[in-house]
């Protein structure tokens, strides 16, 4: 048997649940304006840098496109 779910609701129950859980913070409307290697170790995560003057450290780091469809 198959099952359709709505990307809104499963959206929706994903936020609800990382909100519950208080060990995610979500960084709305903030781009990255560079990926850069840290420079202390050899194999040193990358650094990314957010245009709200913030620096991340990421062990995984993974692309999604975003495409917007105009009506």
């Amino acid at each position: 048997m198959s099952r359709l779910t709505e990307n809104l609701n499963l959206q929706r129950a994903l936020l609800r649940h990382l909100n519950r859980d208080g060990a995610v913070e979500l960084l709305d409307k903030t781009k990255v304006s560079s990926i850069v290697r840290d420079g202390e170790e050899k194999d040193g995560w990358p650094l990314v840098n957010l245009d709200n003057a913030r620096t991340l450290r990421a062990r995984l780091l993974v692309f999604v496109p975003v495409l917007i469809y105009m009506r």
